[in-house]
């Protein structure tokens, strides 16, 4: 599923989101409704496997079952896909990083750009 973008800035330097059809999303204060629906486009099978494409859900399952997976390695990797289909999207960087941080408000700014440019461990 593709969503379709657009914003625009008002005097104030506000912005504007608009998803689709739907009704426009102002600044903040629906980014959590707007990162939500990314998050859903990111895991749309209605499985819980966060992984797909990754890895089969049976094979998820299993290392879930018996806590082989790093949560914190799951939680990156959906920053990162969420982020992917954001600028594919041409959504701008600085405004695709606010808006995971409305779905994650325990991470900063910096932890999620790091995130993002896998600036936090070995590259490949």
């Amino acid at each position: 599923m593709q969503l379709a973008w657009s914003y625009s800035y008002d005097a104030s330097g506000s912005f504007t989101w608009r998803v689709g059809d739907a009704h426009p999303l102002r600044s903040t204060t629906d980014t959590k409704n707007l990162t939500s629906k990314i998050m859903q486009v990111t895991t749309e099978s209605g499985r819980d496997n966060p992984l797909e494409g990754l890895i089969s859900d049976d094979l998820y399952d299993v290392l879930d079952d018996h806590n082989l997976l790093s949560e914190k390695g799951v939680r990156d990797y959906k920053i990162r896909k969420a982020f992917k289909v954001m600028r594919g999207q041409e959504v701008p960087a600085y405004d695709a990083i606010e808006l995971l941080r409305g779905e994650f408000p325990y991470l900063q700014f910096d932890t999620i750009r790091k995130i993002v440019y896998k600036l936090n461990g070995p590259r490949r």
